[in-house]
């Protein structure tokens, strides 16, 4: 997680190869086509240089002056941000998308919300990578969360947090997790004052499918599921490289059930995705 000491209000996106770290703002939006933004959704100044560190870490951060720094990132995880989407539902970007990353350095209005930020990426995006985009549909493989019908288990309850307002500060715990957040990382899944749409989001991230909720479940809740990954459950290599994580514990949907309550049912199905017609790789400046 970032240090302790950045800015209480900075709003980060972080992905370090197997670990995904993510405040959220509780919900999903609608998924919406690209078009021409208007001029108050612009940068008013931009640069994008090519990145070579070989560093796995990819961030955003944005902060209340309007500042925002995009360190190491690629085209999927502009998107990804910008369109506030699981990578799965991005379809035929350009080969690049992923391997080649980019330091950009932006400023945007003061004060802006998460959502206004992501509106100035998409506006980048259209005007420094020349993106064209659609919303279309794919049969894709589909995962629906529900209960298993017991009671909630144990690792699952209703929040005491309060984080319905987006750009509010995440006020501190005395825990490693910031309040109003959530953390995906290889084997756990945490979460503090969160919606369900923000644990169908980490699912979605972990098994590559879209998910969908139908668990019933309104309002914010606290969880931690702790699991055993196939890759540790399949390779003794990686049982090696991660020896905290209980090569005996559960799998996933395992977990899920014995922990949360609820279960992955996985069927087929046709899902609204982000089409990538055209997109160009940006010229330095």
């Amino acid at each position: 997680m970032p240090s302790a000491c950045r800015h209480p209000r900075e709003h980060v996106t972080q992905e370090i190869a197997a670990l995904t770290s993510i405040l959220l703002s509780p919900g999903l939006p609608a998924l919406q086509a690209q078009a021409p933004q208007p001029a108050e959704t612009r940068f008013e100044v931009a640069s994008i240089a090519p990145n070579e560190t070989g560093n796995a870490q990819m961030v955003i951060r944005t902060r209340p002056s309007g500042l925002v720094s995009a360190t190491n990132v690629n085209l999927i995880f502009l998107l990804r941000y910008a369109y506030d989407i699981p990578e799965v539902r991005i379809v035929d970007a350009p080969d690049w998308a992923t391997t080649e990353h980019f330091h950009v350095t932006a400023r945007g209005r003061p004060g802006a919300t998460v959502s206004e930020f992501r509106q100035l990426f998409r506006g980048l995006l259209a005007d420094r990578f020349s993106l064209m985009a659609r919303i279309g549909q794919r049969e894709m493989s589909i995962d629906t969360l529900a209960r298993t019908g017991a009671p909630l288990g144990s690792q699952l309850h209703p929040s005491s947090s309060e984080c319905e307002t987006e750009g509010a500060p995440p006020p501190t715990l005395p825990s490693e997790l910031p309040q109003c957040s959530l953390r995906i990382a290889f084997g756990r899944i945490d979460g503090t004052g969160q919606r369900m749409a923000s644990l169908v989001l980490a699912l979605g991230r972990l098994t590559g499918r879209h998910v969908v909720d139908e668990t019933d479940l309104t309002g914010q809740y606290d969880f931690a599921l702790t699991y055993t990954p196939d890759a540790v459950l399949l390779d003794p290599a990686t049982r090696v490289e991660f020896p905290a994580i209980d090569p005996n514990g559960p799998a996933l949907n395992t977990a899920l059930q014995e922990q949360l309550g609820l279960g992955l049912r996985t069927t087929r199905g046709l899902v609204d995705v982000l089409i990538v017609e055209s997109a160009s790789r940006p010229t330095p400046n």
